[in-house]
């Protein structure tokens, strides 16, 4: 249940004044502590009524607050040149270098307080939007072709493993080891591929990222990457 911290004080005041219990037992039945207690019994009988309302916890005092007639020079400057920040206290140093002129974030602070900071929106960076996705319906339609990364043999030599799966059925229709990737790659996948494919309907155009598109017309048209 929700209660109003002011009534609650007004409340604990008319119980003190009514002289039916003391200090400990009050407190303990409003659940605050006997120094807060006796603040609040202290607050309403020096300002009355308004004593009980919550004050500003602001400091009185700012210290480091900057003075006005630094405010005033940097404004003027302002409106008169329409500099930034940053020159708008090299020029008040140069001006004024007796004063303490507050730092550039304080500056920029001041100017959008009083509306003459100026806020560029920053612009999203273009993106690529990346290859369009390949969407297939049945077996042999789409084979992508790729290199599934190079590994060092015993021999020294490094191994180029090419696959080729099937985009709807995820086969794997080839897997061949090559000595090098890339231009020196076969231009078209083995008649492997034409042998795995069981259920082939027509012929399947073959991507390959890394290396030129294949494309073979029927299995007839299929060559030996050997």
């Amino acid at each position: 249940m929700e209660t109003n911290p002011t009534k609650q004080r007004q409340a604990f005041y008319r119980d003190y004044v009514s002289g039916q219990w003391s200090m400990s037992e009050l407190c303990r039945r409003f659940q605050i502590s006997r120094p807060t207690g006796y603040k609040w019994i202290e607050r309403l009988e020096h300002e009355g009524p308004e004593g009980v309302k919550d004050r500003s916890r602001a400091p009185d005092r700012h210290p480091n607050r900057t003075p006005p007639h630094v405010e005033q020079a940097l404004l003027q400057l302002r409106v008169e040149y329409g500099w930034g920040a940053t020159k708008l206290r090299r020029m008040l140093t140069l001006r004024h270098p007796d004063w303490k002129i507050p730092a550039r974030s304080t500056i920029n602070e001041l100017l959008d307080e009083q509306g003459l900071l100026r806020k560029y929106r920053r612009h999203r960076r273009w993106q690529h939007p990346g290859s369009v996705p390949v969407e297939t319906t049945a077996p042999n339609q789409v084979w992508p072709a790729d290199f599934k990364g190079q590994f060092k043999m015993r021999n020294g030599e490094y191994c180029f493993p090419l696959t080729v799966t099937d985009h709807y059925s995820r086969m794997l229709l080839l897997c061949k080891a090559l000595p090098r990737s890339a231009r020196k790659a076969p231009n078209r996948p083995s008649n492997g591929c034409s042998r795995n494919a069981a259920s082939r309907t027509r012929s399947a155009p073959t991507t390959a990222p890394r290396s030129p598109p294949w494309a073979s017309q029927g299995s007839a048209d299929s060559t030996s990457g050997g």
